[in-house]
C-alpha cells in the first residue's frame, strides 16, 4: 500500500467522530437526495445522486471497519482503497459537490453527504491531491494574517478610492467607510471585490450604524480544503482582528462557507475566547 493511501486512510480514521459515522450507516438508498442536488438537477445521472457520492466513500469505509466487508467484499461492494480510487474520490468531493447540504436538509432520514464529502476533501488534502489553487489560496491568507502590514497601505489606498463613490452614491460628503476602528459594534468582514463593500457601506452610512470593515476577506479556503488546520488558521485572523477592537460581533459578507465556519465551526474551535456574536449581513440588513 502506498504511502498516500496509508494517509488518506489514517486521515479518514481521524475523522469519524459519531456525526460521520452515522452519515456513514444510515442512508437508505431512496434517491429523494437526487431533485435537491443542483448537479444532478443540471444533469441528471447516476453518479451526480449525493447518494452515489456518499456510497463511494461507503464501500472503503466497509472495507476497513466491517468484518463481513473485509472477508466477502463482493457481496457488501465495499472496495479496498488505492491511488486511483483515492484520485476519483478527490475528483467528485471537489468538482462534483458544493457542500451546500440541500440534499442533507430534503433526505429523510437527515444524512449528512456534505459532511463526508469533507471528509474526502481532507484525505485528498493530506495526500497533495487537493485543488493545487485552493492550497495556494489557503496558504496565502494564512500568511496575510501573520503580517497584514505587507498590503495594509494598498489595501486602505482602495478603501479610500471606495469612500469616493460612497458619498457620491449617498450625497453625503461626510460618509465613511472605517478600517480598523477601535470599539465599532460591529466588524463587517467582506469578499474580494467591491460587490461586498460597497452596497452594504451605504446601507451602514444611511442606518448611522457603528461599524469597521476588517482588513481581512471572509472566505475560508481550509472549509473548502477539509483542513481543520488551515480553518483555524485562516478563522484566527478574524478572531484576534475582533478581539483586538473590541467589537461586539462579527458580520460576515454572503457566503455559505465562511458563515459556516465563524458561525458553527468557530465557537468548538476557539472555545471561551470567542465571545463575539456572528450573523450574516443578512440579518443585519434585516434588521
Amino acid at each position: 500500500m502506498r504511502a498516500s493511501v496509508e494517509t488518506a486512510l489514517r486521515v479518514l480514521e481521524e475523522q469519524l467522530n459519531q456525526p460521520l459515522q452515522i452519515a456513514l450507516e444510515t442512508c437508505a438508498r431512496c434517491g429523494i437526495c437526487a431533485e435537491a442536488c443542483h448537479y444532478y438537477r443540471a444533469e441528471p445521472r447516476p453518479e451526480h445522486v449525493p447518494a452515489s457520492r456518499g456510497e463511494a466513500l461507503r464501500r472503503i469505509y466497509r472495507r476497513e471497519r466491517d468484518f463481513l466487508s473485509r472477508v466477502f467484499p463482493r457481496w457488501t461492494k465495499a472496495r479496498q482503497l488505492d491511488e486511483q480510487t483515492l484520485a476519483d474520490l478527490a475528483e467528485m468531493a471537489f468538482s462534483q459537490c458544493t457542500l451546500c447540504r440541500r440534499c442533507t436538509f430534503n433526505c429523510p432520514l437527515g444524512v449528512d453527504t456534505p459532511l463526508m464529502m469533507r471528509a474526502v476533501r481532507a484525505m485528498a488534502t493530506a495526500t497533495g491531491t487537493a485543488p493545487e489553487l485552493l492550497v495556494m489560496l489557503a496558504d496565502a491568507a494564512i500568511e496575510q494574517g501573520k503580517d497584514p502590514s505587507i498590503y495594509r497601505e494598498m489595501f486602505l489606498e482602495n478603501i479610500r478610492e471606495l469612500e469616493e463613490q460612497l458619498r457620491q452614491i449617498t450625497g453625503d460628503p461626510s460618509a465613511r467607510i472605517p478600517v480598523e476602528e477601535q470599539g465599532a459594534k460591529m466588524l463587517y468582514v467582506p469578499l474580494a471585490g467591491t460587490h461586498s463593500i460597497l452596497p452594504p457601506a451605504v446601507i451602514f452610512n444611511a442606518a448611522k450604524a457603528s461599524w469597521t470593515l476588517s482588513l481581512f476577506q471572509a472566505s475560508n479556503y481550509g472549509v473548502f480544503l477539509g483542513d481543520l488546520t488551515r480553518a483555524k488558521g485562516i478563522a484566527r485572523r478574524i478572531v484576534d482582528e475582533a478581539k483586538r477592537l473590541e467589537v461586539e460581533e462579527i458580520v460576515i459578507s454572503e457566503c455559505g462557507h465562511a458563515y459556516t465556519a465563524y458561525r458553527w465551526e468557530a465557537p468548538n474551535w476557539f472555545g471561551p475566547e470567542y465571545t463575539f456574536r456572528v450573523r450574516s449581513i443578512v440579518e443585519v440588513i434585516a434588521e
